[in-house]
């Protein structure tokens, strides 16, 4: 780099690369200035390569100005450069801005909203990148109200005191002389360190079982406070909630469903939560952070944050779907080795309302017999548990129903015992258990069957000389829930002199065939379930039609000649195969090769 004045009086500035780089790309600067004041040019230099970004460090600005961040990016050509600050997409906010060259400007910057951490990433269109990570510093000072004092001792020497220091005096201080020839200016840095203070104090906490619950914890100081979170175990040992590798669903800072207070004062996030459903209990726990978004929580872990401008730190545990094994005492510390550090140790205690460990069920019952009601509960003691029927409490003084109780580890089992079942003692029945935390109630369904009704409207809706059609009207079957799914129906016919037989069919309707022409049949119906075969229907009596003889005439003989006639005599077929009354006979004679036909 070098300079020289032209013979017109102009500065000349120039800047030789040798063995140019990738990194050597970017955006260069010139500036020229006198007493009057000062004037700038920029220019970018473009080297073909892949995105490189250049280390920048840290910047100061002024709180209430505007700042404006150069992404020193090399390489060309360069696709995209995008901004994060602490993880987020910038702008996030209405006084940010990206603009198209990669610089990123904050209006009005604020040492609370835009101090902290802002990484610049570049790409190019081969999928290629590179980031740089940066920390923005907001100083702000306020003379007499933050206990700054600015003593001037004389035209060349001036002091800054501080009476009493506080965490908002740390930052970089500067002083600035200047007379009609120049300005220069010197910086310091103050750092202060404070022990952790308190932000959010934890406390005691209850959640009912399957619930969700958040107990926040952060505290202040500085170097910013480490925040950690421990469990006792059984033995009496702490154990640290790390991260594990187990992944749950995406959590964003105000997503939360409902916002609850919990028993404690602890604010609660509770998720509605079928209890019926719950088992087994899921056991998650998460973490929920102030001003930041989780991406990817584990099962037991921590996401520490950092709050820009306030040297704070906070992490809240979450127990999501809050199951028994959650109950204990956890530690919430905070240390920045400055004093003995901070440590609050808090009781969790997952309420368990009642709730069903399996759900209700038809149960099924034969008149007479004897049905058995089974309910397990599971929830906190006392334990209250009853059979409902109709809103009436069993069993009924003098009735013929009987409980027993069954008191488990975990679960409490009633039993509702029925004896001599009807088809009227059919319906729902409700299992309704209760404790201090709450109420739960189940349904059961108590189907008693009897054996079916016998049909009625029996009929002949077809005949033939072989066969009988019958149809009849189906009654309902005799229970308190109908299950005509379950029902046959059974066909007996038989003829006058014969005995019974029957056939199975699936509907109301039946043909009876291989019977006999001309025969006079006994029929009746019933009607079959799995408890049994109701009674037969009154005899029907029904005839089948004729059909030709199947059968000749038996033993003809001559028994009279004379000259003009003939005295033929014969027995009737075999009565099995005259199908029908015989009604006349046709005879036929012959004579000189030809026949003469007449009736007889």
């Amino acid at each position: 780099m070098g300079q020289y004045v032209s013979a017109h009086g102009d500065v000349i500035s120039h800047v030789n690369i040798s063995s140019v780089r990738v990194a050597d790309g970017g955006l260069y600067q010139c500036t020229a200035h006198n007493t009057a004041g000062q004037a700038h040019h920029s220019a970018r230099l473009n080297v073909y390569g892949p995105p490189t970004i250049r280390h920048v460090g840290q910047l100061t600005a002024v709180a209430g100005q505007t700042l404006s961040v150069t992404c020193p990016v090399g390489g060309y050509p360069i696709d995209k450069i995008t901004w994060q600050k602490d993880g987020l997409q910038l702008p996030a906010t209405h006084h940010q801005r990206v603009h198209a060259n990669g610089t990123l400007t904050i209006a009005a910057i604020t040492r609370a909203g835009d101090e902290g951490s802002y990484s610049c990433t570049a790409l190019d269109k081969q999928g290629r990148s590179d980031h740089q990570t940066l920390h923005i510093q907001v100083m702000a000072i306020t003379a007499a109200a933050s206990g700054v004092l600015i003593s001037q001792h004389s035209e060349i020497s001036s002091t800054l005191s501080i009476d009493r220091t506080s965490g908002e005096h740390s930052g970089n201080y500067t002083c600035t002389a200047s007379n009609g020839a120049r300005t220069t200016s010197s910086s310091a840095a103050l750092t202060i360190n404070i022990p952790p203070t308190w932000v959010v104090e934890p406390s005691d906490a209850d959640v009912s079982l399957g619930a969700s619950l958040e107990i926040p914890c952060s505290a202040s100081g500085f170097p910013t406070p480490s925040v950690t979170w421990r469990k006792q175990t059984h033995s009496g040992n702490w154990r640290d909630i790390t991260s594990e590798s187990t992944r749950i669903p995406q959590v964003h800072q105000g997503t939360k469903s409902t916002q609850t207070k919990s028993f404690a004062g602890a604010s609660s996030a509770v998720e509605p939560l079928s209890l019926s459903e719950r088992f087994p209990a899921p056991n998650v726990m998460q973490v929920w952070q102030q001003k930041t978004t989780v991406k990817a929580l584990t099962r037991v872990g921590l996401q520490r944050e950092s709050s820009a401008g306030q040297d704070s730190s906070g992490s809240s545990l979450i127990i999501a779907k809050a199951a028994k094994e959650d109950n204990g005492r956890y530690l919430c510390a905070a240390n920045n080795a400055e004093g003995p550090g901070l440590s609050k140790l808090v009781t969790v205690t997952v309420l368990e309302p009642p709730w069903f460990p399996v759900r209700g069920r038809e149960v099924t019952a034969q008149v007479r017999g004897t049905a058995v009601l089974e309910c397990s509960v599971r929830g906190d003691a006392p334990l209250a548990v009853q059979w409902r029927r109709d809103g009436q409490v069993l069993p009924l003084i003098g009735s013929k129903y009987s409980v027993e109780q069954e008191h488990g580890e975990e679960t409490t089992k009633l039993k509702l015992i029925l004896n001599d079942a009807l088809a009227s003692d059919g319906g729902a029945y409700e299992c309704q258990a209760s404790n201090l935390h709450g109420s739960n109630s189940l349904v059961y369904s108590l189907v008693v069957r009897d054996v079916p009704s016998a049909p009625s409207d029996v009929k002949v809706s077809e005949k033939g000389a072989r066969f009988i059609a019958l149809e009849w009207s189906a009654s309902a079957e005799r229970a308190s829930v109908p299950e005509s799914s379950d029902i046959n129906f059974i066909v007996f016919y038989a003829t006058v002199e014969g005995s019974y037989k029957e056939i199975k069919v699936p509907t109301n309707f039946a043909r009876i065939t291989g019977l006999d022409p001309a025969t006079r049949y006994l029929l009746r119906v019933a009607a079959e379930n799995s408890v049994g075969r109701s009674d037969a229907t009154e005899v029907l009596m029904a005839t089948t039609l004729e059909e030709p003889p199947t059968g000749p005439p038996r033993n003809v003989k001559v028994v009279d000649v004379s000259k003009r006639s003939v005295a033929l005599r014969w027995e009737a077929p075999l009565a099995n195969s005259t199908n029908g009354v015989i009604r006349g006979y046709i005879l036929g004679y012959r004579k000189n090769s030809f026949s003469h036909r007449g009736d007889s």
